[in-house]
């Protein structure tokens, strides 16, 4: 299952960014549409009543019942869901416990298998992968198994993705299984932040020069093209150094230290010592 792969590099990548307590919360389309044809909810109303289930976890029950009955859903398929919602959002669900829900839909048997397969094989990898019955991603092109990062309390994903094994056999002439992941990386950026897990960090560049006269450019130049040649890098980072026509005239240098504050000025030739 190609899906096992993604969810490895998933974990790892967490783990080497210092956020071990994500969950990846996973679903089954089939299984979807096998619980709404279960509910006597028609095939053409599934993408809509998803996408109104999907806001479970973030509205709550109730506000939920009120948006579908607002969408005209029959009160018969309504009337069921309370029970279901209860069941849902008690601890962890497992596929087997709600198996029998699906087990003449179509599709529904091989969904559950796949969850409860996912399921199985993260166990004895610290058991971080959740199935959430209604998570639905909205997007009608997924085919199968579909997955959102979360890292409790946050209320947003910090990625998603799924299988579409349709999708590019749209603009082909034949079909290509795929599956895919993508992170949300504003949203890792933000978390990353606020706990203050982004490394020290000090690029291999040691200074950024800047050219005070026009005259001097070539001279500029020229020098930092010395520097490089002693292995330095001049761009970005750690010390400014200050070039115009008075330290051209005097072959010196004016440099700042952008972390301290300190600077001064010396002659170009002994600049590399106060860089390195």
């Amino acid at each position: 299952m190609a899906e096992l792969d993604i969810f490895s590099a998933i974990g790892e990548i967490m783990d080497e960014l210092g956020l071990r307590d994500f969950e990846l919360h996973i679903n089954h389309r089939k299984w979807l549409s096998g619980l709404l044809s279960s509910l006597a909810v028609p095939a053409s109303e599934h993408a809509t009543v998803l996408g109104v289930l999907d806001k479970l976890d973030k509205v709550g029950p109730q506000a939920v019942l009120v948006e579908l009955g607002e969408k005209n859903v029959s009160e018969a398929c309504r009337e069921q869901l309370p029970r279901l919602f209860d069941a849902f959002l008690a601890g962890r669900p497992q596929p087997e416990a709600f198996a029998s829900r699906v087990a003449d839909q179509a599709g529904g048997p091989e969904a559950m298998g796949q969850l409860q397969s996912v399921l199985a094989w993260d166990g004895p990898r610290g058991g971080r992968i959740v199935w959430n019955p209604l998570l639905a991603r909205g997007l009608d092109y997924y085919t199968g198994l579909i997955y959102e990062l979360r890292i409790p309390p946050w209320p947003s994903s910090f990625g998603g993705g799924g299988r579409y094994d349709n999708l590019i056999g749209m603009f082909s002439a034949r079909p290509v299984p795929a599956v895919g992941f993508s992170f949300g990386l504003e949203r890792v950026l933000d978390i990353l932040e606020e706990r203050g897990l982004f490394p020290e960090f000090e690029g291999h560049a040691r200074a950024v020069v800047g050219v005070l006269d026009p005259a001097v450019i070539t001279w500029a130049l020229d020098a930092v093209s010395g520097l490089r040649a002693q292995g330095l890098s001049v761009k970005k980072v750690k010390y400014v150094l200050l070039m115009g026509s008075n330290e051209m005239e005097s072959g010196t240098v004016s440099w700042k230290n952008l972390q301290t504050g300190e600077g001064g000025s010396v002659p170009l030739g002994e600049i590399s010592s106060i860089l390195r």
